[in-house]
C-alpha cells in the first residue's frame, strides 16, 4: 500500500537550514528544487517573504474577490493560507497605525495571532523552528543526508554520477585482478571470462588453455634478435600496467586550489622570464600592482544637478553686497521678505528625500482596513475618506516607473521659487526701475482696512425661519414585467397541481374505467343509502368518462351527463380531504378476511372469460366457450407475430455491428477445427511410432544376435583367409 505524504507542518531547524543552502545555490527563483530537498514542504510554502509587487497584487485581488483566496492564490503563486494570512497582517499593520493617531494603544499583530489557551494552530508552518529530537526519525536522516549530498554536488548529477561509476568500475577490475594474481600464486588458475574450458559444441574459449589465433612457427633455422627486442620494449612499457595507480584527479574535475597554485606558478614564470627579457617593463609592472593610489581609487560619483544655479548665486551676491548702499530707496522698490526667504531657501536647499517604496502598499491596506469597518450600504451612512494615490488599476504588477518619484534628476528641473516674480512671462525685471508695478501686500490691505471711517448705522439680518418641508409623496413602484410573467406562471402551476389532486382515485393510478355508465339496470331491493352512494358513483364514472377519456378510446357522448351538476366546484379541497379521510376510517373498522377474499376473487375469475363479439366479460356458461379461446388463441398469435416482427427488427439492426464477431467466430471455429484434426492426425502417429518402438525392442535382441553371429563368421573367414594368404606369399617366395 502507497503511503500517503502529507506536506506542511511546522519548520525545523534542520529544514531551516537545508532551506538555507538550498536558496544560496538554486536561488529564489527554483522553488520546486529547493521543495525537493525537503520530505515535509511544498515549492510554495518554502516561497514565504512576499514582494511589494506581490503585496499590491494581493491587496487588489481581494478587492475584486473578497474572501474567495482559493481563486486568489493561483494569481498570485502562494497557498490560500499564506495569501489569507499576509492579508490580514498588512490589515492588522494598518490597523495599528490608524490606531497610533489616536490615545488607544495598538495591538500587534504578533500578539493578535498569539494563540490563546485552548485554541489549535491552524497555520502551523507561520511558526518558529521547533527544535530537533535528539533521536531524528529514519526518513529525516536520509532527507538531511540526501540534501547535504545533493548541496555538496556542484558539478551536476550526471558528472558525478559517471565519475562514481568509473571509480567503481576500476575499484572492481583491480579486485578481480588482484584475486587472480593471489590464486594464480597459489598454484590455482582461474580463466578470465565465464566458463571453465572448452565443451564439446560450445562456443566459450579458454584463454588459459589455448592460444587464440596461433600461427606455428615453419621449420628452420632463422635471426629473432628482433623480435626479442621488441618484446623486450613492449614488455617494459606494460610492466606491472594493471596495477598503475589511477588518482581521483583523473576521475574528477580540477580541484579549485589546484588551478590557482598552477596559475601562480605560470604567472611566477613569466614574469621571471619578463625579468629575463625586458627588465624596465617588468619594474613597471610591479610598481603598478604595488602603487597604493591605485588600490585607494574610486569610482566617480554621480552628484545631482545643484538646486540653485551659479547666475542665481551671482545675482543673490550682488543683492546682498548692495544692501548697504542703495538704503532705503531700495527698500521701496524690492520686497525685501522676497529676498530673505530666497535666501533661507538656498540655504538649506537640500536634495529632495525618495518616497518610501511601501507607502502604496501602506495606503491600500489602510483603505481596505476602513472598508472592514463600514457597515452594509443599506444603511446609507456616509462614504469614510480614503487614503489617494494607489493608482493600482489592474491585476498584474505596476511597471517600474508608472509612478512619479522624488529625484535629484527630476527636481533639478523646475523652476526657481516665484516669490520674487524672475518666472512671469509678461512681466519685466522686477529690478528694471521704479516705475515697475509694486503688488499689495497684507500689511497694505490691513491698513486700509483701518482707515474706514465708523459706520452710522447698524443693521441686523435675520435669518426667517424655515418651513416644516413636506415629505415628497413615495412613487409607485412599478412592478417588472418579468416578475407579472412569474408570478402568472407560478399560479398557473399551483392550479394545475390542485386541478390535478382533484382527480378520482383510478384517474391518477390510470385504471381501467367505463366509457358510458347506465343508469336502466339498477339492482332491486336496495336501501336508500345504497342507491345514493351509486348514484353519487355514477356521477363520478360520467366526469372521469368525459374529462379523462381512455387513452386510445374516443371520447364519450353521455346523454345523461350534466355540466352544471360540477361538485368540483361545490365541494372544497378541505371538504373533500375530511371527506377521504372519514372513508378511510370507516374502511378501517370493517373485519374483512384476506384469504377469503383471494379465494373468492380467484373462483370468480376462473369461471369469468372474455367474449370477442361484443357481449364483454362473462361466465362460461352464458355463452360458447369455443369463441372465448379462439379470441384467446387470436391474441396469443397476435402476441407472438409482434415479438417475431421485433426480433426481426433488432436482429435486422444489430446484423452489421456483429458480422465482423460472426466471422471471426466462424474463423476460430475453422482453426479450431483444423488445430483438432492435427492433433488427432499426430496423436494417431504418435500411437503408432510408440507401437513399433516397442516391436523393435523387442526383435532387437535377435536382430543383435544375428548381426553378431555373421560377424563372428565373417572374421573367422577373414583369418581363415588372412592365412591362407600368407602362406601362399610364403610359398611363391620360396619359389
Amino acid at each position: 500500500m502507497v503511503r500517503i505524504q502529507q506536506r506542511g507542518g511546522t519548520w525545523s531547524n534542520v529544514e531551516d537550514e537545508v532551506l538555507k543552502a538550498a536558496v544560496m545555490k538554486y536561488g529564489h527563483n527554483q522553488w520546486a528544487r529547493v521543495a525537493s530537498l525537503m520530505n515535509r514542504k511544498s515549492p510554495k510554502q518554502c516561497k514565504a517573504q512576499f514582494t511589494r509587487d506581490e503585496d499590491e497584487k494581493l491587496l487588489h485581488l481581494a478587492k475584486l474577490y473578497p474572501c474567495q483566496w482559493r481563486t486568489i492564490a493561483p494569481l498570485v503563486g502562494r497557498t490560500a493560507a499564506q495569501c489569507m494570512e499576509r492579508y490580514e497582517r498588512l490589515l492588522d499593520d494598518a490597523q495599528r497605525e490608524l490606531a497610533a493617531d489616536g490615545d488607544a494603544p495598538a495591538m500587534s499583530s504578533e500578539e493578535a495571532r498569539r494563540l490563546r489557551p485552548g485554541e489549535i494552530d491552524v497555520l502551523p508552518e507561520t511558526r518558529p523552528a521547533r527544535p530537533d529530537p535528539v533521536d531524528m526519525a529514519p526518513e529525516e536522516l536520509e532527507m538531511l543526508s540526501e540534501a547535504r549530498a545533493r548541496l555538496a554536488n556542484t558539478r551536476g548529477k550526471k558528472a558525478k554520477r559517471k565519475a562514481r561509476e568509473a571509480q567503481l568500475d576500476e575499484a572492481r577490475r583491480l579486485a578481480s585482478l588482484q584475486k587472480r594474481r593471489e590464486l594464480k600464486a597459489a598454484g590455482i588458475h582461474v580463466a578470465r571470462f565465464s566458463g571453465s574450458r572448452r565443451s564439446r559444441g560450445g562456443s566459450t574459449l579458454d584463454y588459459d588453455a589455448e592460444v587464440p589465433f596461433q600461427k606455428v612457427a615453419p621449420r628452420g633455422f632463422y635471426d629473432t634478435s628482433e623480435e626479442k627486442r621488441a618484446d623486450a620494449d613492449l614488455k617494459r612499457a606494460r610492466e606491472d600496467a594493471d596495477f598503475e595507480a589511477i588518482r581521483l584527479e583523473r576521475l574528477e574535475a580540477e580541484r579549485r586550489d589546484t588551478a590557482e597554485a598552477r596559475a601562480a606558478r605560470d604567472d611566477k614564470r613569466k614574469r621571471a622570464k619578463l625579468m629575463e627579457t625586458n627588465l624596465p617593463e617588468a619594474v613597471a609592472q610591479v610598481s603598478r600592482l604595488t602603487d597604493p593610489a591605485a588600490k585607494l581609487r574610486r569610482s566617480e560619483l554621480a552628484l545631482p544637478a545643484p538646486q540653485v544655479s551659479d547666475a542665481e548665486l551671482a545675482e543673490l551676491g550682488r543683492l546682498g553686497g548692495a544692501d548697504a548702499a542703495t538704503g532705503d530707496a531700495t527698500d521701496d522698490l524690492v520686497d525685501r521678505a522676497g529676498v530673505d526667504r530666497l535666501l533661507s531657501e538656498s540655504r538649506s536647499a537640500r536634495t529632495p528625500a525618495v518616497a518610501r517604496a511601501d507607502d502604496l502598499v501602506v495606503q491600500e491596506a489602510k483603505n481596505a482596513a476602513v472598508d472592514r469597518s463600514l457597515q452594509t450600504p443599506l444603511l446609507g451612512e456616509d462614504q469614510a475618506p480614503r487614503l489617494d494615490g494607489t493608482g493600482y488599476a489592474a491585476a498584474a504588477p505596476r511597471k517600474p516607473g508608472g509612478a512619479p518619484t522624488e529625484t535629484p534628476l527630476s527636481s533639478a528641473l523646475r523652476k526657481t521659487p516665484n516669490a520674487l516674480g524672475l518666472n512671469d512671462d509678461d512681466a519685466a525685471s522686477a529690478f528694471s526701475g521704479a516705475a515697475s508695478e509694486r503688488r499689495p501686500t497684507r500689511l497694505d490691505v490691513r491698513r486700509g482696512l483701518e482707515s474706514l471711517p465708523a459706520p452710522k448705522y447698524a443693521y441686523d439680518i435675520e435669518q426667517p425661519a424655515n418651513p416644516p418641508e413636506e415629505e415628497p409623496p413615495q412613487p409607485a413602484i412599478v412592478v417588472d414585467a418579468a416578475e407579472l410573467d412569474a408570478a402568472r406562471q407560478a399560479a398557473a402551476e399551483a392550479e394545475t397541481r390542485a386541478r390535478l389532486a382533484r382527480r378520482s382515485s383510478a384517474v391518477r393510478a390510470q385504471l381501467p374505467r367505463p366509457r358510458l355508465v347506465s343508469d336502466d339496470l339498477r339492482p332491486l331491493g336496495e336501501s336508500e343509502a345504497a342507491l345514493l352512494v351509486r348514484d353519487e358513483m355514477a356521477k363520478l364514472l360520467r366526469r372521469d368518462a368525459v374529462d379523462h377519456p381512455v387513452k386510445g378510446a374516443p371520447r364519450a357522448i353521455d346523454e345523461n351527463f350534466d355540466d352544471d351538476d360540477d361538485d368540483d366546484d361545490f365541494f372544497g379541497d378541505e371538504e373533500l380531504d375530511r371527506a377521504r379521510d372519514l372513508v378511510i376510517r370507516e374502511a378501517g373498522l370493517l373485519e374483512i378476511d384476506d384469504d377469503a377474499f383471494e379465494s373468492q376473487w380467484r373462483a370468480t375469475f376462473e369461471d369469468t372469460v372474455f367474449f370477442p363479439n361484443g357481449l364483454g366479460w362473462g361466465k362460461i356458461s352464458d355463452g360458447p366457450a369455443d369463441i372465448a379461446f379462439r379470441a384467446d388463441f387470436d391474441a396469443s398469435r397476435a402476441q407472438m407475430t409482434k415479438g417475431a416482427t421485433r426480433a426481426a427488427r433488432i436482429e435486422e439492426r444489430l446484423e452489421p455491428k456483429l458480422d465482423s464477431y460472426v466471422a471471426r467466430a466462424k474463423q476460430l471455429r475453422d482453426d479450431i477445427s483444423r488445430v483438432t484434426s492435427r492433433l488427432d492426425k499426430a496423436a494417431l502417429e504418435a500411437a503408432c511410432y510408440d507401437r513399433l518402438r516397442r516391436v523393435e525392442l523387442l526383435a532387437l535382441p535377435n536382430r543383435l544376435a544375428a548381426a553378431k553371429a555373421r560377424l563372428a563368421q565373417a572374421t573367422r573367414r577373414e583369418k581363415h583367409l588372412q592365412t591362407e594368404y600368407s602362406a601362399l606369399r610364403r610359398k611363391r617366395g620360396d619359389q
